[in-house]
């Protein structure tokens, strides 16, 4: 009787279950967004049916996929609004059959918060234009992150930061200056330009050589220019010792009279200071009488007792 008693009860059970079976709907595949974002609405593609009497619903959500817990929110209807998201979660909906106190839950809807792709450089910064070098031979980097226009997938406005950053200390010659955007994830993109630092400075020639001393004409009439480019001095704010030259150059032949001797400093770059000196061939030989004249013959004396010469 008691083995009966059983069969009978757990038919009743069964009968209770297949006649109120309860299925608890279809939510769709998951979603992917931005961080921050929030994900579109929960919205049941295939609702709760079966069982008897009203469905009562709950809205879970888990960060894990486990311990589950009630959805911020109204989580107590059949479709659900998810809020902003920074992390990745998952939800389910709970359907409870009230007649036969049936539970189930819906598929696992996964909300995946990624971003990945990178920012898009619309627009990079110009070439600048040359920076003159100071008096240390160097130039400030520009600030170029204005110029620069970035757009991006889940961030509105990539911040854009520069590489050497702006005042950044540049030595003489081309530098390039990297232009990076970034999103909120810490994606980023980059573009690059070329900053020159040019030196347009002259040297400056601190002592000038002296005017030489008078050179004495030879035979042919002539002087040789001395050399006078040791007795120059010259400093320059990118180039430690600047080339001296002098012109006529040492050795040239010189003519009788003054001759400006031009002495230049030049600088790496090419870039000139001049300062002159005057150098006098004069003619302090005196001539050689080959020929004489021959004694001449007498001269008879005129009447006044004279001659002529």
């Amino acid at each position: 009787m008691r083995f009966i008693f059983h069969f009978l009860k757990l038919q009743a059970l069964q009968l209770c279950f297949v006649s109120f079976f309860l299925l608890t709907g279809f939510y769709g595949i998951g979603q992917s967004i931005c961080p921050g974002a929030q994900p579109a609405a929960f919205t049941s593609s295939a609702d709760a049916s079966g069982g008897s009497g009203s469905f009562t619903y709950e809205w879970q959500d888990s960060t894990s996929g486990g311990n589950w817990a009630g959805a911020p929110g109204t989580n107590n209807q059949a479709s659900y609004q998810a809020p902003a998201l920074t992390v990745t979660t998952y939800y389910r909906r709970k359907a409870t059959d009230a007649t036969c106190t049936e539970t189930g839950f819906s598929n696992v809807i996964s909300v995946t918060v990624v971003d990945n792709t990178a920012p898009v450089i619309t627009v990079c910064a110009s070439t600048p234009s040359n920076i003159a070098a100071n008096a240390s031979c160097q130039g400030a980097a520009p600030d170029l992150t204005g110029s620069v226009t970035a757009s991006d997938n889940c961030t509105s406005s990539p911040t854009i930061t520069q590489s050497p950053a702006s005042g950044a200390t540049l030595g003489l010659g081309t530098t390039t200056i990297t232009l990076t955007a970034t999103d909120g994830s810490g994606n980023t993109a980059t573009c690059t330009v070329n900053q020159t630092v040019i030196d347009n400075t002259a040297p400056t020639i601190t002592v000038c050589a002296s005017t030489p001393s008078n050179i004495a004409a030879n035979a042919s009439c002539q002087g040789a220019a001395p050399d006078l480019t040791g007795s120059v001095t010259a400093t320059d704010n990118c180039t430690s010792s600047p080339l001296i030259t002098q012109s006529p150059a040492s050795g040239a032949t010189l003519g009788l009279g003054t001759t400006t001797i031009t002495l230049t400093a030049t600088d790496g770059s090419g870039n000139t200071a001049t300062c002159t000196v005057n150098q006098t061939v004069i003619d302090n030989t005196a001539p050689t009488i080959t020929v004489c004249a021959s004694t001449p013959s007498n001269i008879a004396a005129n009447a006044s007792c004279q001659g002529a010469a």
